[in-house]
């Protein structure tokens, strides 16, 4: 269903929680931040994650040198990530500065899923509508739509309603 899928799927479903994955690699289970809070939003817009990743692989077959450059971004954004998870869970460092680093994080990474052609216009209009918030927020999964997370430092209100134009 799916063509060649990562792994990243079934190792999710089979740890739970935050789960770090690389094809490879054995998946290894993080510890998540009591404090972390992610808004989910589903676009309502289904996707097939064997188009996308054909779609992807396409791109990688004509310019390989600069989507290897995406994913190996990708990649470090990901290690970024998991040292601050680190540092939420043992509470080491800022709070506050270490969620913002996170939401940055999310972003950056969600732009460059989007260079590789991941993105679609429902999930674009879910982060607008999260920055007007102040909330970084990137796709989840394969993209194409499906969800769009945003990761937030716990005080924000969770009852604030967010409209999607």
């Amino acid at each position: 269903m799916h063509g060649t899928p990562s792994g990243v799927d079934n190792a999710t479903c089979t740890y739970g929680g935050l789960v770090r994955f690389r094809r490879g690699e054995p998946a290894r289970v993080l510890r998540a931040p009591a404090s972390l809070r992610v808004l989910l939003v589903d676009t309502r817009v289904s996707r097939r994650t064997r188009a996308l990743a054909e779609r992807v692989a396409a791109r990688r077959a004509r310019e390989p040198a600069a989507v290897d450059c995406i994913v190996r971004a990708c990649g470090h954004l990901t290690d970024s990530a998991e040292q601050i998870f680190e540092k939420l869970s043992n509470c080491e460092g800022d709070t506050d500065s270490l969620y913002e680093h996170l939401a940055e994080l999310w972003g950056a990474c969600h732009c460059l899923l989007a260079a590789l052609g991941a993105s679609h216009g429902a999930l674009e209009a879910v982060r607008r509508a999260a920055a007007a918030h102040g909330l970084e927020a990137k796709l989840t999964g394969a993209g194409g739509g499906g969800c769009v997370s945003a990761v937030h430092n716990p005080p924000l209100l969770l009852d604030t309603h967010i409209e999607v134009v």
